[in-house]
């Protein structure tokens, strides 16, 4: 099992700080700030030293290469999303389902709803 890369510690004052593993010296401190939540300092930890910004990264990278491709698509997903805005918000209409379908029916293949996210 490998060993944790960082450590969340309390400060005197309440606040959380990342810290290294082996040698204790602070990683990050939001600035001299410190963490307000042992969950928030987790998630910058996730975020800067999991591979987290990759991940990201890499995620809207291929949703925009995707969305390059299928202009067409795009438009189409748009339209459908703006005719179906306040079906959309109330909750009566799944935006993933009936994009899927759309994409299904244009014969569009490789489509992910995540990739709704980064629609231009």
């Amino acid at each position: 099992m490998r060993t944790p890369v960082y450590a969340i510690i309390r400060r005197a004052d309440g606040r959380f700080v990342i810290s290294d593993a082996s040698t204790g010296n602070v990683l990050d401190d939001a600035q001299g700030y410190g963490y307000t939540a042992k969950h928030k300092a987790e998630k910058a930890a996730w975020y800067t030293f999991k591979g987290g910004k990759g991940k990201q990264d890499a995620a809207k990278k291929a949703a925009t290469l995707f969305w390059r491709t299928h202009k067409d698509f795009a438009k189409a997903a748009n339209d459908c999303l703006e005719t179906w805005c306040k079906e959309i918000a109330t909750g009566e209409v799944s935006v993933d389902e009936d994009v899927t379908a759309l994409a299904e029916e244009m014969g569009v293949e490789g489509f992910e709803p995540k990739f709704l996210d980064c629609l231009p």
